[in-house]
């Protein structure tokens, strides 16, 4: 009850709680209220100097979206990928955190037959048009990658984002293939340091 009251609160940090509450405990009825929260773009911390949100810029929306997984699964996929195309550069991290941390069963649980949607849709973000979503959807499927990804993608290797070359050689160091050996001459001329 007292999470239905916080929901409908103008107070953002009651919204937070309440959505919080009703999507860890699976409360079907509060659906509608969670997609209603997801494009609530409240902020609910400060703008530092330069302008850039902190780390809970949109709290409200992030909580939401942590509740639309916890009550839809894989359903909440497509809402959170459109969003993606519009959130701020600050909000396409922080849902991209909580995909990632559902993905993993750290914050929602996602039953296994759910996982193919999770999968599909890391290939799809994988090939965004924004750096700021390509990236890190790519170190994603890398650091889950047995090398078929990879090996498919050769030139990941030479990637223009220094984190994405870094997956690829934390990779390449487990796979026994040799066409591990020409990937594994590109990085050893890197020019990050870590790479090479």
């Amino acid at each position: 009850r007292e999470a239905d009251e916080w929901v409908k609160s103008e107070e953002p940090w009651d919204r937070m709680r309440g959505i919080k509450m009703l999507g860890g405990m699976g409360v079907e009825e509060s659906l509608p209220f969670a997609k209603t929260l997801f494009y609530d773009r409240t902020r609910t911390r400060f703008v530092d100097r330069r302008e850039l949100p902190n780390d809970e810029a949109c709290g409200v929306q992030k909580a939401a979206a942590i509740a639309l997984l916890s009550l839809m699964g894989a359903d909440a996929i497509p809402v959170i990928e459109r969003e993606l195309k519009t959130a701020n550069p600050f909000m396409k991290g922080q849902l991209l955190q909580v995909l990632r941390r559902a993905d993993k069963q750290e914050d929602v649980h996602i039953d296994a037959w759910q996982h193919t949607a999770f999968t599909e849709m890391w290939h799809r973000l994988a090939a965004h048009d924004s750096d700021l979503v390509r990236y890190p959807a790519q170190c994603h499927l890398l650091h889950q990658d047995d090398g078929t990804y990879l090996l498919r993608q050769p030139e990941l290797v030479q990637s223009d984002s220094d984190n994405v070359r870094r997956a690829a050689v934390a990779l390449l160091r487990t796979l026994e293939s040799p066409e591990t050996l020409p990937l594994l001459r590109i990085a050893v001329v890197d020019k990050n340091d870590s790479v090479r």
